[in-house]
Order: C-alpha cells, then structure tokens, then sequence
C-alpha cells in the first residue's frame, strides 16, 4: 500500500500516545535487566493486520513480569501495549533488526516495538488472527485531503524500552508512531466525513488494517488506521499567547465562523491551590484562638451567682474546672 499526500507541510513531530489493545503471539523471552531479578523481559510478539501484502507485523515487546509467567512455549495473549515505529538506523541494542523467521528459515525484519501494560494468557481454541489491533492515538494532525478524506498523525511515544546505541556511537532519533488515517465506511460518502484541520490536536480509535511502505523498500513509514471515532482536541497556542480566549473553530471551516461548538482557554499563567500557596497565606504567627467577649464572661457569671444565691451547685464544681 502507498500514500498520497497534498503539499501542505507536515506540523513538528510532538509527544503523543499510541496505544493498542488486541490479541498477540508473544514467546521468546529474553531479560532485559538483570538487576530486579530477571523480572524485566523483551518478548518477541506476532499481530495479525489481514492485509494482502503484510498480513501480520513482527515486534519485540518489554514487558515486567511480576507475576512470573511462562513465556517459554509462544502463545496468544490478550494484550495492551504502547507502541512505535522500528527506527531505521541499525546497531541499536538490545534488537536486531531482523530476526529469523522459524517457519521459513528466512531474516524477517522487526517491524514495531514497545511497552506491554498487561497480558492475559487465552485458551488455544483462540484464533490469533481473529480480529485486529484496536487502537488509540493521540497527536497533531498534518496532511489533511479533505477530497480523499485522509489525515496522517506522528507523534513521539514515550517508551521506556527506548532503544540505546552501542558504546561510542550517536544516540538514535526517537521512535515514532506514523498513521495514514481514513474513515470507516460507517461515516457515509466523503462529503460528510469530518476531517481535522492542519496542526489541530486530536485523539482517535480505530484498527490497524494496513502498513505504509517506502517507495522501493520494505521499510514500514506508518500505519494505516481505519478510524472508527475521533475528537478535536483543541489547538496549540501561539508564542505570545497571553491567556486569552481562543476560540474552538475546529468543526467548520466557513469564513464567517458560523458554527461555534466552545471555547479553551489556554493560560500558563492560571494560579492553582496548591499547598504551597495556600501555606503562603497564612499567618508566619499563629493567631491564638479568642476567648469569649466581655457580654458572654458577664452572663456566664451572672448565672454563677444566681446559682450560689438560690443554694444550686453549680455544674463546674460538681464535673470539676476544665
């Protein structure tokens, strides 16, 4: 599969999130850090994406292992995990960038890799290819085809399976996440799919159905998300921003601004309650608390001496002075 895209230019690649929840063959575990007792591993894992030409992706996954299963044998798991893009350069460790392929005896190329959150071990009557990848994403916008109803999104996850570089050698650029997003067929013609506007933040779910492979090369540029719901996010405020109102434009894109669904403030000035600021308005001195006002201390002892006229005891002297 290949993309088209307009000339319009593609926003700075920003942090983000790109998160996938779906079923994975997982096995051959390898410790990652010896320190917290072999705890820490990276697993080979296998998804299935159903395309003609790529029907499954290869990564390798970090995975903490408090609960001590048994990857020795690869399996399904039900999984959620952060992700991103192989990066291109080669000599990082802790993986290659290919791998042998166990049925075909072949290299395969590694094709994404990341941070499992859990794992859930599925019975073998599970079919592995069953469904795809369900993903959520969170980024900048850039390329918008209002025609073809397309948008991409890049981001850079964190990760704290960051790849390093051997000894002596330059860091890697950091990993990204690349999609080449289009619409479920559940939105109706391309008339009336709504498509983000250049450099407007967004978060978005949909499945993985395809890759985006570089011209004349098996190198794998983004994904192919099929979104099936997104919400505008809001906008990146410019460099004077001051804590003005910004107005939420994001639904239309008519001259006259006719249709307004809100508004964000985006301030870096706002004060919170913290508990710094409100130790800050208190007293260095603390302030003893007051007794009661002259009027009260006289009927208090008019009562006093009511009480020894007319021969009642008073309540202090029975229960005793505080």
């Amino acid at each position: 599969m290949s993309s088209t895209v307009n000339s319009q230019s593609v926003p700075a690649c920003l942090r983000g999130l790109a998160r996938m929840t779906g079923i994975a063959i997982l096995g051959n575990p390898v410790t990652a850090d010896s320190v917290r007792a072999g705890k820490l591993i990276d697993l080979d894992g296998q998804l299935y994406l159903g395309a003609k030409d790529h029907e499954h992706i290869l990564g390798v996954f970090r995975f903490f292992n408090a609960t001590n299963l048994d990857f020795s044998e690869p399996r399904a798991y039900f999984i959620e995990a952060s992700f991103a893009l192989m990066p291109t350069e080669r000599g990082v460790v802790p993986y290659e960038k290919e791998v042998v392929d166990v049925d075909t005896d072949e290299l395969t190329a590694i094709d994404i890799f990341g941070d499992l959150q859990w794992v859930l071990p599925l019975p073998p009557s599970v079919d592995p290819d069953s469904i795809k990848p369900y993903v959520h994403v969170s980024g900048m916008a850039g390329n918008p085809d209002k025609a073809k109803g397309t948008w991409s999104v890049t981001m850079e996850p964190y990760l704290s399976s960051l790849l390093k570089t051997e000894p002596g050698s330059s860091p890697p650029q950091r990993p990204r996440a690349s999609f080449f997003c289009t619409h479920a067929n559940k939105f109706g013609n391309s008339g009336s799919r709504p498509i983000p506007f250049m450099g407007r933040y967004l978060t978005m779910a949909g499945y993985l159905t395809d890759v985006v492979l570089k011209e004349n090369s098996h190198h794998i540029t983004a994904f192919h998300l099929i979104v099936d719901s997104f919400e505008f996010m809001g906008i990146e405020p410019g460099a004077s921003a001051s804590g003005g109102m910004l107005k939420n434009t994001l639904d239309s894109d008519s001259p006259n601004m006719a249709r307004k669904r809100g508004f964000a403030k985006f301030s870096a000035q706002k004060k919170k309650a913290t508990a710094d600021l409100l130790a800050a308005q208190e007293p260095d001195t603390p302030t003893p608390i007051a007794g009661p006002s002259q009027k009260k201390r006289k009927a208090v002892e008019r009562v006093d001496t009511n009480a020894s006229e007319s021969g009642t005891v008073p309540v202090n002297d029975v229960f005793g002075k505080n």
